[in-house]
């Protein structure tokens, strides 16, 4: 059974692209540095719903973008064809160990 995490203001999450060097991300008209595979360091600005938030964004050369209605992926989710936001293990594991019934 999958755990879902209710998405708040000020809570951080990895953002990932799909982006290469022929097809880079641009948000508000700003290319989105990915250097490596790994995620970008997002915070919660704004919550649509639990897989639906606004983010801030630091790229891998600092600068920030603001993406907007950015799907959040919960777990056991199916993994979006564009660009999305995702809970760290740390806080999934967390959130398993809190919804688990005391032995």
């Amino acid at each position: 059974m999958s755990t879902i995490i209710k998405p708040t203001v000020g809570r951080k999450v990895w953002f990932r692209t799909k982006t290469t060097r022929e097809n880079p991300l641009v948000i508000d008209n700003k290319v989105v540095q990915q250097f490596t595979s790994e995620p970008l360091d997002a915070t919660v600005l704004c919550t649509w719903s639990d897989r639906c938030v606004n983010l801030l964004v630091v790229d891998h050369a600092g600068a920030v973008h603001a993406p907007r209605s950015v799907t959040m992926r919960q777990e056991g989710d199916p993994e979006p064809a564009g660009h999305y936001c995702e809970w760290m293990p740390y806080q999934t594991g967390q959130a398993k160990k809190y919804e688990a019934p005391a032995a």
